[in-house]
């Protein structure tokens, strides 16, 4: 089961970039035009699982057995850090390139024009606005956009500790569903579909399969529809809490997951969850986390809304 590098210095070849793009361009959806039909004027009431809430160790060690056996820990809090979360509502799915569009259809977000700010070649890869991939998650967006939405669905982003006891509950699972490794079954990651796919559009021959041992292949180059993978669910009922894209959360970056230190204007921001465009069983752990400029746009990251009960 083949590892990758990690993102932060994930070189992929942008070699005939602009035959490529125009390429990809062509060979996925356009743009939807975005009349004012029935229910477009309605607020976005999204389906939210209830968390009672409870004491947790958020970062504590991920274990799963079978024949890819292994353990995740974090690099700074070796043995997890105790934290006590209240209860509160999450959205059951990551937020929807359709949900997005009303937000702008309302006035109350801005048009995701600038495409992928991290890997500007995979600018085609984004979902906001694109014929058929409206129930796939929005993508390419900005933290105090993703926070400005939630803000208008009257929410707000999960903290980092919520997202970890929704994960995986007060039982420490590894993974949302429990502690077998990931299969096609639990969620999107990449596969034999993502491999092929980026090879095809861009020229890249940097991804690998997951599954590549048994084959795995969920029928999506990248994202898929949020929501696709029952078998995935957290303990309360969650969905795409692992894989799909990964997620942003209210906590600025701090060396202690669970205690945000005081936030500033430009601070890093934490990401939860795990992308499409994983093929390392340890990235889709429950307490795995990681830190992003809170102005990257990425066609692997999203996010959902939390509110108080």
């Amino acid at each position: 089961m083949g590892a990758r590098l990690p993102r932060v210095v994930r070189l992929r070849p942008r070699a005939l970039f602009g035959a490529l793009l125009v390429s990809a361009l062509g060979a996925l959806p356009a743009r939807a035009f975005m009349s004012p039909g029935v229910g477009r004027r309605a607020k976005v009431v999204s389906e939210m699982v209830f968390v009672p809430g409870g004491k947790l160790r958020v970062g504590a060690p991920a274990r799963w057995g079978g024949p890819h056996a292994g353990v995740a820990t974090d690099a700074n809090t070796a043995t997890g850090n105790d934290v006590v979360v209240r209860p509160f509502f999450l959205d059951r799915t990551e937020v929807s390139a359709a949900a997005w569009e009303r937000c702008v259809y309302e006035r109350g977000c801005p048009d995701l024009a600038q495409g992928d700010t991290s890997e500007p070649a995979h600018t085609p890869l984004c979902t906001a606005g694109r014929v058929g991939l409206e129930a796939h998650p929005v993508n390419c967006v900005a933290w105090s956009e993703a926070a400005g939405y939630c803000a208008w669905a009257h929410k707000r982003l999960a903290t980092e500790a919520e997202f970890e006891l929704a994960a995986r509950g007060t039982a420490e699972r590894a993974f949302p569903w429990g502690d077998e490794p990931p299969q096609p079954r639990h969620l999107n990651a990449c596969d034999a579909r993502c491999v092929e796919h980026m090879h095809r559009l861009f020229n890249e021959d940097t991804y690998e399969n997951l599954w590549g041992d048994t084959g795995g292949d969920d029928g999506f180059g990248c994202t898929a529809p949020v929501g696709s993978y029952l078998a995935g669910a957290s303990p309360d009922g969650a969905l795409d809490l692992a894989g799909n894209v990964e997620e942003w959360v209210a906590d600025p970056w701090g060396p202690t997951p669970g205690v945000p230190p005081p936030a500033g204007p430009d601070v890093e921001r934490v990401v939860r969850g795990g992308s499409w465009d994983f093929a390392t069983i340890e990235l889709f752990a429950a307490n795995r986390r990681t830190q992003e400029i809170p102005t990257l746009r990425a066609a692997w990251l999203g996010f959902r809304c939390a509110r108080d009960p």
